[in-house]
This record gives C-alpha cells, sequence and structure tokens, in this order.
C-alpha cells in the first residue's frame, strides 16, 4: 500500500520528466521496471496478469521511442535520476527491505 501511494505521488512528475502521454498504469508499470523489478514481478505487485504488464510496457516503450523494454528501462532510469534520485532511492531501499522482510518470514505448516 505504502509502495503505491508512493508512486502515485511521483506519477506527476515522472509524467513531466519523460515528456510523454502515458497512462498512469503506463507510469506505474514503467517505474518498477526502472527499479529493475521483471514483469512477472511488477504483475505481482500491482495485482495485474503478465500480459496486461507487457502490453503497458510495449505501449510506454513505443511512446518513449524505446528499441525494447532493456532501452525503455535505461531511459526511464536516466530519466528519473535526474530529477527524482534521492526519493527514488529511499523508494527503492523501502521496496528492497520489504522484499528482504517477506523473504525471511518463517513459513507455519
Amino acid at each position: 500500500m505504502m509502495v503505491e501511494a508512493n508512486l502515485k505521488r511521483l506519477m506527476p512528475e515522472m509524467q513531466d520528466l519523460i515528456n510523454v502521454h502515458a497512462s498512469n498504469r503506463e507510469l506505474e508499470c514503467g517505474m518498477f521496471l526502472a527499479f529493475n523489478y521483471p514483469p512477472d514481478q511488477i504483475a505481482l505487485t500491482l495485482k495485474l496478469s503478465r500480459r496486461t504488464v507487457d502490453s503497458y510496457l510495449n505501449n510506454l516503450k513505443l511512446k518513449c521511442d524505446c528499441a525494447n523494454k532493456w532501452d525503455l528501462r535505461l531511459f526511464l532510469q536516466q530519466k528519473l535520476g535526474l530529477e527524482l534520485s534521492s526519493q527514488l532511492r529511499l523508494l527503492g531501499m523501502h521496496l528492497r527491505r520489504k522484499q528482504r522482510a517477506a523473504s525471511l518470514k518463517p513459513v507455519h505448516d
């Protein structure tokens, strides 16, 4: 929940930085891609199907004039790193901490 709230707060700034008209879902998927999340993990996090995430990323890739998802990831990281580096670093640290905590939870039968 906190991750999504932080992403929504950054959405207008991201829209301005990449200078393309994209939907909120495309931007959300792009934000996670910029944090090196694979499409499967993006789908789980946003509660979407993998094909939907692929579709959003493909739309964003075309709008940003990128050749492939790797180029899109680099493009977004570059754009976001220029203006939002401190906010994104904090959000990235929060996401990594949350993932680490989830992976360390004991499994009870």
